[in-house]
C-alpha cells in the first residue's frame, strides 16, 4: 500500500516538473538584435570655385637698372613681322591700349575725324567717329627697361565683347602701329519685322492666286458663252436645213399631184 502511494506522488512530482518546464520554455524572452544602419557617404562640400583670371590684368616686370638718358631712345616696335595691325571693324569702333605706367604716352591717327584720351597711368582709348580706314600710331615710353604684356583691345560695331590682342615688350619703350578699316554695321531684321514681311508675303500671294483664278474664270465662261454660241448657231442651222427640205419636199409633191391631175384629165403623162 505504502508502495503505491510512493509511486503515485512520485507519478504526481514528476508530472508537476514537467508542466513548469514547458511553462518557462514557453516564456523565456529571447533577446533581438536590431540591424546596425548602412554606413552612408558623406558628401563631399561644395568644390570651391578656380579663381578667375582678370583679362585687363597686365604682367609687368621692371628691371632694377636705373634711368641713365639713354634708355628713352631704346624704342621696340612690337608690330607683328614689322607690319601694322590690320583690322576690319564696323562703325561705333572703339580702341584701347592697356599698359604699365610710364613717362609719356602718345597717339596720333591718319584717315577720317577722331577723338582720343591718354593716360600715361596705363591707358590710350582711340574713338573714330568716321567710315573709312584709319592708321594710328602709339607710343609710350618708361625711364628704365620694362618687361611686360601690352593688351589691345577693339570694340566693333555694337558688341560689349572686345577682340583682345596681346603683345610682349621687354625694352624702355614701344610703339605700335593699328590699321584699321571701319564699314557700316550690317542690320538684321527683327523677329516682328522677319513676320510681317511674310505676312505681307502671304497677302501677295494670295492676291496673285485670286487674281489668277479671276482671269482662268473669265477665259473659260468665255469659251463657254463662245460654245453655246456656236451650238445655238449649229441647232439654228440644222433646224432651217430640215426646214428648207421640208419645204422642198413639199413643193415636190405638190408638182407631182399636179402633173398626175394634168395627166389624168388627158393633158399630159404623168411621171412615172
Amino acid at each position: 500500500m505504502f508502495n503505491k502511494k510512493f509511486a503515485v506522488l512520485l507519478a504526481i512530482l514528476m508530472l508537476s516538473s514537467f508542466c513548469v518546464g514547458l511553462v518557462k520554455a514557453d516564456t523565456t524572452v529571447i533577446p533581438t538584435v536590431s540591424p546596425s544602419p548602412s554606413p552612408t557617404a558623406t558628401p563631399n562640400p561644395t568644390p570651391t570655385p578656380a579663381p578667375t583670371v582678370d583679362p585687363d590684368n597686365v604682367t609687368t616686370t621692371i628691371e632694377n637698372s636705373t634711368y641713365n638718358g639713354e634708355l628713352s631712345s631704346q624704342i621696340q616696335s612690337i608690330n607683328p613681322n614689322g607690319q601694322p595691325i590690320m583690322q576690319p571693324t564696323f562703325n561705333y569702333t572703339i580702341v584701347s591700349l592697356v599698359f604699365a605706367n610710364a613717362v609719356s604716352c602718345g597717339v596720333n591717327a591718319s584717315g577720317g575725324h577722331w577723338t582720343a584720351t591718354q593716360d600715361s597711368a596705363g591707358q590710350i582709348t582711340v574713338y573714330p567717329d568716321e567710315l573709312g580706314v584709319y592708321e594710328v600710331h602709339f607710343q609710350v615710353l618708361y625711364d628704365r627697361v620694362v618687361n611686360q604684356t601690352i593688351m589691345l583691345y577693339i570694340y566693333s560695331g555694337e558688341s560689349n565683347q572686345p577682340r583682345t590682342i596681346p603683345l610682349q615688350i621687354y625694352n624702355s619703350g614701344f610703339t605700335l602701329d593699328l590699321e584699321l578699316t571701319i564699314d557700316v554695321l550690317p542690320s538684321y531684321p527683327s523677329a516682328s519685322e522677319i513676320a510681317e514681311a511674310q505676312n505681307a508675303a502671304n497677302q501677295q500671294m494670295m492676291n496673285q492666286m485670286n487674281s489668277s483664278y479671276q482671269e482662268s474664270l473669265a477665259k473659260s465662261e468665255d469659251r463657254s458663252n463662245t460654245a453655246n454660241i456656236i451650238s445655238v448657231g449649229a441647232v439654228a442651222g440644222v433646224v432651217i436645213c430640215g426646214v428648207i427640205i421640208l419645204l422642198v419636199v413639199r413643193h415636190q409633191r405638190h408638182e407631182d399631184n399636179r402633173i398626175n391631175n394634168l395627166n389624168l384629165n388627158g393633158f399630159g403623162r404623168g411621171r412615172e
